[in-house]
């Protein structure tokens, strides 16, 4: 974990994806959200296309987060944009459910 956290903070976009999904599962730290939130989002800003993924996922659970549809969408949409597949079915279940 010290060396996932170091990679992590030293800008690692897929360590920074790891490190947000141990705090997302809870795995082996306190599951945590915010936390996961803010890893998942310094990934994503990079362009890694799982981590994008994720921030369109806690924006739609809205679990310590404020729900969000539309910020949702836009990180969906970078996802998809990749090719990533569970965004791309994510994004359009959104569309059937009338959330976009």
């Amino acid at each position: 974990m010290k060396l996932l956290k170091k990679a992590a903070e030293q800008g690692d976009a897929i360590a920074q994806f790891m490190l947000g999904s141990t705090y997302y599962g809870g795995l082996n730290v306190r599951q945590n959200s915010v936390e996961a939130m803010k890893w998942f989002k310094k990934s994503a800003d990079q362009g890694y296309d799982y981590a994008q993924y994720m921030v369109g996922i806690l924006y739609i659970e809205g679990q310590n987060i404020s729900q969000n549809y539309t910020e949702a969408i836009k990180w969906l949409r970078k996802a998809a944009d990749q090719g990533h597949t569970e965004a791309l079915f994510s994004l359009g279940l959104r569309y059937v459910l009338g959330q976009v």
